[in-house]
């Protein structure tokens, strides 16, 4: 029902609802679980306004298996990378709007993912990925971060600061595989300049600190 874009869905206590800061986006998404616990699914559903004002819905179709290399691929409504997303970060890039989409995703009972993806409108399609994140040398579609499923992760988007901090993670003594990752207790961050994600490293979290005017260093 096009009017569902302007309800609350308050009573949805396990589904995450988004909705972007032009009220142009909204997102619906949720996982379950398998009854073994070996592995999750995830679901979701995108509404946004249309060129002519009509609200559009969309299926989100879970493809991770299908996606190889999920950090370059330019994915759809009908091959998604699925997660649960908890936060839209609204960005213009060339006169074009692009949501950077932060989300969660459980691998499996050893590995979860904290995810960094951009959802833009192309001719009333919606798509998903797209390089605006610059990580050394390289553009990325998306960020994935893979750590110990029994730890926690920070990734969030300061308002006051506009930036996107998130702990820097650190693999273990010989390790075999993205479980043995954890937070090392620093951080890093994302600024958005000049229509990029750009990285800053090392960034100080405290209410008084203010990024350094130089360049952002890049990451080994």
């Amino acid at each position: 029902k096009p009017e569902s874009f302007h309800q609350k869905f308050d009573s949805l206590k396990n589904v995450s609802v988004q909705k972007s800061p032009d009220e142009k986006v909204k997102l619906y998404t949720w996982a379950l679980q398998s009854k073994d616990g070996s592995n999750y699914t995830f679901f979701g559903y995108l509404q946004y306004i249309g060129r002519s004002g009509e609200t559009i819905t969309a299926s989100l179709q879970d493809s991770t298996k299908n996606i190889l290399k999920p950090e370059l691929e330019k994915l759809k409504s009908a091959k998604w990378y699925g997660c649960v997303y908890y936060k839209i970060v609204q960005t213009k890039k060339s006169g074009k709007m692009y949501y950077t989409l932060l989300g969660w995703k459980a691998i499996n009972d050893f590995t979860t993912q904290k995810i960094l993806d951009v959802l833009y409108i192309d001719k009333d399609q919606p798509k998903f990925g797209f390089p605006l994140f610059k990580i050394g040398k390289v553009f990325r579609h998306r960020v994935i971060f893979a750590f110990n499923a029994h730890l926690s992760m920070t990734l969030r988007y300061e308002e006051r600061k506009k930036m996107i901090v998130f702990d820097h993670l650190t693999a273990a003594s010989n390790p075999t595989g993205p479980s043995d990752a954890g937070p090392d207790g620093s951080y890093d961050a994302l600024k958005f300049k000049s229509g990029r994600w750009l990285l800053l490293r090392d960034v100080d979290i405290r209410s008084t600190w203010k990024p350094k005017k130089n360049v952002p260093r890049p990451v080994e």
